[in-house]
């Protein structure tokens, strides 16, 4: 799961792409135009935290629960929204 969370493009062997999109999730904390895809891998990257957590390993735990808070990257306090973000300064 750590593998396919961190990995950006297709994997070399069998031309999967585990997250598409993830280059710009993992440098910008969302993906541009598309707020249900990053609810989605925060709270992927939250079930990775918990597991990694429970099995002991404190700094996945730790890593992957800071990344888990992506949701407020796309969150709009004036409207109480979640809203799309585009581009790597984020406008709407």
């Amino acid at each position: 799961m750590v593998k396919g969370a961190n990995r950006v493009g297709e994997d070399k062997a069998t031309g999967y792409t585990e997250r598409p999109g993830n280059a710009d999730y993992l440098r910008l904390g969302y993906v541009p135009g598309d707020p249900a895809t990053t609810l989605e891998y925060g709270l992927a990257d939250f079930g990775i935290a918990q597991l990694a957590q429970r099995l002991g390993d404190n700094g996945t735990s730790q890593a992957f629960m800071k990344r888990s808070h992506v949701w407020e990257t796309i969150y709009n306090p004036v409207n109480d929204w979640i809203q799309p973000r585009f581009g790597s300064n984020g406008a709407e």
